[in-house]
C-alpha cells in the first residue's frame, strides 16, 4: 500500500489518448493543437519498462489502473515504487490522469485552478451552501443549473426580500432602533449561507449599499458580478480581508461611470428604446453577457464553498464589452469608507466617563428619609 495506507488509484481524463509502443508511452489531449506527455522507455532498466506497459494497458483497455495490485504482481519493491508515483503525480498535474478516489467537489476545484490542487487536496471539503441574487431570470436560470451541475447548494433571495433590501435604510443611521432591527433580520436571513453571490444587469445601488453593510457586519464574502452600461464586472470582496463594496464604488466605479463611453452608451440605449422594446432587463440582449457573468461567480463561489478561498478576495476585474479589453485592479480599502473605515467601525469611549461615576458615588450615599407630616 501507498502512502498513509490509501490505495493509489488512476484514471485517464475525458479526451486523453494513450499510445503504447516498445520505446515509449504518450498520452496526448486534443486533436489539432494537442498536448504530449511522453515516457520514454528506451535503455530504462525491466521492472520500470513492465510497471508503465502494465497502467498504459489498463489506461488503454478503459479501466482504473491500482498501482498498489501491479507493484504487488509484479514484486516491485517500496522505494522504486514512490519514484514511478511521481511520474503519473506529475500526469496527473498536467490534467492526463486524475485519482479514482477524488471525490467530485475535488476533481471540480482542481479543473478551476488550471489542474495543479498540489497541497490543497486535504483541505476541500463538501459544498456548503450559498444565497443567490438577482434582477434578471436569465441569470437566475443559468445558475441553478451550474450549480446543479456541480453539485453546489444554491438558494435564491425571493424578490420580496430583495425589494426589503431595496426600501430599507441602512447607510444613514439616523433611526437607530429601525436600523438594528433591520439590520439584524437581514443578518439572519444570511446566516446559514457561506457567502453571497450576486449578478445584476441593472445595479440598484441602494440595495447593493444595504447589502454590503449586512454583509460587513456578518464578516461574509460578497462575490458579486454586473453589467453596468458598456463595462462587465466581476469582484470578490471579503470586509476582514479586503475592501468592501462601498471601497470599490468610491474608488473606482465613480470614475467608471465617468467616462465618455459609459455616457454615450446609455444615451444610445435610451435613444434605440431597446428597454422598452426586448424586455428591459429580462430581454435575450443581456443573455450573453450574463451567463459570462454567471459562470464566473458561481466557479468562484464553489472554490469558497469547498475550498473557502477566493481568487478574487479584493480585486475586481472590468471587461469594455465592445472591444473585450480587460482591466484587472485591487480594491484597497478606504479609510473614510461609511461601511468599513475606520472612522465608522470605531467605538468613541464616553467623554465624561469620570464625572459620571462621581456622581453615581455620590448618589450611592443619598439616604432619602419621610419629612415630619
Amino acid at each position: 500500500m501507498t502512502e498513509k495506507n490509501i490505495p493509489c488509484a488512476y484514471i485517464l481524463k475525458d479526451g486523453v489518448r494513450v499510445f503504447l509502443t516498445s520505446q515509449e508511452i504518450r498520452f496526448r489531449k486534443g486533436i489539432w493543437n494537442f498536448n504530449e506527455a511522453v515516457i520514454s522507455l528506451v535503455d530504462k532498466e525491466k521492472s520500470l519498462i513492465d510497471f508503465f506497459k502494465a497502467v498504459a494497458r489498463q489506461l488503454i483497455n478503459t479501466q482504473e489502473v491500482n498501482v498498489d495490485i501491479i507493484a504487488e504482481s509484479q514484486a516491485i519493491k517500496q522505494p522504486a515504487l514512490n519514484q514511478y508515483i511521481e511520474v503519473l503525480d506529475g500526469l496527473k498535474q498536467q490534467q492526463f490522469l486524475y485519482l479514482a478516489n477524488k471525490n467530485e467537489a475535488t476533481r471540480i476545484v482542481s479543473a478551476l485552478l488550471g489542474g495543479n490542487l498540489s497541497g490543497f487536496e486535504e483541505y476541500v471539503s463538501g459544498a456548503r451552501p450559498v444565497i443567490f441574487i438577482s434582477d434578471n431570470d436569465y441569470a437566475k436560470n443559468a445558475a441553478l443549473l451550474m450549480a446543479k451541475e456541480i453539485k453546489l447548494p444554491l438558494d435564491i433571495l425571493d424578490e420580496h426580500a430583495v425589494r426589503e433590501l431595496s426600501k430599507v435604510d441602512l447607510t444613514t443611521r439616523t433611526e437607530a432602533i429601525e436600523y438594528r432591527e433591520a439590520l439584524a433580520k437581514f443578518e439572519k436571513v444570511i446566516s446559514s449561507y457561506c457567502c453571497v453571490v450576486a449578478c445584476v444587469s441593472e445595479p440598484n445601488l441602494t440595495m447593493l449599499r444595504n447589502l454590503n453593510r449586512v454583509l460587513v457586519k456578518a464578516e461574509k464574502p460578497l462575490i458579486l458580478g454586473m453589467l453596468d452600461g458598456p463595462f462587465s464586472t466581476v469582484l470578490s470582496t471579503h470586509a476582514t480581508q479586503s475592501g468592501c463594496f462601498e471601497c470599490y464604488e468610491q474608488r473606482m466605479l465613480a470614475r467608471l461611470e465617468d467616462t465618455m463611453v459609459y455616457h454615450k452608451y446609455i444615451r444610445d440605449r435610451n435613444q434605440s428604446g431597446i428597454d422598452s422594446s426586448f424586455g428591459g432587463v429580462n430581454g435575450p440582449w443581456f443573455s450573453p453577457p450574463l451567463h459570462v457573468l454567471t459562470g464566473s461567480v458561481i466557479s468562484e463561489a464553489f472554490l469558497y464553498s469547498t475550498l473557502s478561498m477566493l481568487r478574487l478576495a479584493g480585486r475586481v476585474i472590468s471587461t469594455y464589452l465592445p472591444l473585450l479589453e480587460i482591466q484587472a485592479q485591487d480594491i484597497l480599502r478606504v479609510p473614510y469608507c461609511p461601511a468599513c473605515g475606520s472612522i465608522s467601525t470605531a467605538e468613541m469611549d464616553e467623554m465624561y466617563t469620570s464625572s459620571k461615576q462621581i456622581i453615581s458615588d455620590m448618589l450611592a450615599n443619598v439616604e432619602l428619609q419621610e419629612g415630619d407630616s
